[in-house]
């Protein structure tokens, strides 16, 4: 300290106050986005992320997650990576997008960029539910894509075994009125 100010490109030697330290740069970094302006670009600039959601959807849904803390804006890029990511309906993707939402809702309720804190266990009850729901929401469309793909395949079967049928017929009836014609 030096006339009151922390100087925070200083390493401290106590471990608690080098924390201080990197959440203080945090929450600097979350003021200078909001003051200036910048929330909202930073929040459309990661929408461009969403154009990689289908080839990497558990990194995007990651980085989104993590992007969010910082810059709310980017909360609705991360929502859509969140459902996109449960379509693929893989429990294991659950439970990093969970953690990862987690530490960021705990990094945004605890920055100044947030009107009141909210109560850790209110907001682990809270963000669990919602990312379970959020990825059940995807869950839900993956497994409708599913039925509607396999409903479609066994239309497009139906009517192939039907033409075959129809086919069949009109050669068994060919081959039974054939000696007919001959007799004649």
């Amino acid at each position: 300290f030096s006339g009151g100010v922390v100087n925070v490109s200083q390493r401290f030697e106590d471990p608690a106050l080098e924390q201080f330290s990197n959440d203080y740069q945090v929450q600097q970094f979350g003021r200078v986005l909001q003051n200036n302006g910048m929330m909202y670009p930073v929040g459309l600039a990661f929408i461009v992320l969403l154009r990689w959601r289908r080839r990497y959807p558990l990194a995007v849904a990651l980085v989104l997650g993590v992007v969010s803390g910082f810059a709310p804006s980017a909360s609705g890029a991360s929502l859509i990576a969140m459902v996109s990511l449960g379509t693929r309906r893989r429990w294991q993707d659950v439970p990093p997008v969970l953690v990862t939402g987690l530490v960021a809702s705990l990094v945004y309720d605890r920055s100044p960029l947030a009107v009141e804190q909210t109560p850790i266990i209110l907001l682990v009850v809270f963000v669990t539910l919602f990312t379970v729901g959020v990825m059940a929401t995807g869950w839900y469309i993956g497994a409708r894509r599913d039925l509607l793909t396999s409903l479609r395949e066994r239309a497009e079967t139906a009517e192939r075994e039907q033409s075959l049928r129809a086919d069949q017929a009109r050669a068994n009836e060919r081959a039974a009125i054939a000696p007919e014609m001959h007799d004649v």
